[in-house]
């Protein structure tokens, strides 16, 4: 009878390590042919995300004048093209957060943190950067990370009041788009959340 449970438990258990398997595996120290495959599974998901965000934020003008396949892989490039490269995702557990920041004259700056490390791209340059972080993108990236929209639009509020009673000007202006990628087993969960600059009350 003991022996009989014995493998029950180890059926059992083996049914749950694989219930959450997948081929594309999660942290890659070497660039071999798995991490390969994973960078692959990675940019794939990526580019699909940023091309749902861009739609559903409704700031897909913000980033390209004409939208078309050949613009999204162009400007999927400039701001995501890098990170898997510099930083470590775990594609079966994970949540990696994003913040992109689009002026109206072109320029651009992504953030990518998840629990262990954070990433920045300026432009076309890809690096890891936590320490040299404004304080309004710490304050940013904290309610962005805790998903709290109730006091991101307040903040928006607050700074879209003084911008229109005339009080605060800012340029370039800024757009900023929040992303939260949730990553578990094999399927991703993706929310957005569009918001412009903010004075630094502060100050």
């Amino acid at each position: 009878m003991k022996y009989l449970l014995s493998i029950i438990f180890v059926f059992i258990v083996l049914q749950v390590i694989f219930s959450c398997k997948t081929d594309k595996i999660t942290i890659f120290e070497s660039k071999n042919s798995d991490y390969t495959t994973a960078r692959e599974y990675f940019d794939s998901i990526m580019y699909q995300d940023f091309k749902e965000m861009a739609y559903k934020t409704g700031n897909i003008k913000f980033f390209m004048p004409t939208p078309n396949e050949n613009s999204f892989k162009i400007v999927y490039r400039k701001m995501r093209a890098g990170l898997y490269d510099i930083m470590p995702i775990n594609l079966s557990s994970d949540t990696l957060f994003i913040l992109d920041a689009q002026s109206v004259e072109g320029f651009s700056i992504s953030i990518f943190w998840n629990k262990r490390d954070t990433c920045v791209k300026y432009e076309k340059v890809m690096q890891k950067n936590g320490n040299s972080l404004s304080r309004l993108n710490i304050e940013r990236m904290q309610l962005i990370s805790a998903w709290d929209t109730t006091n991101i639009r307040n903040r928006d509020s607050i700074s879209y009041s003084f911008r229109k009673n005339g009080f605060w000007f800012h340029t370039p202006e800024y757009l900023y788009t929040a992303s939260r990628i949730i990553f578990e087993c094999n399927k991703t969960k993706c929310d957005y959340y569009m918001f412009h600059d903010w004075i630094d009350l502060k100050k």
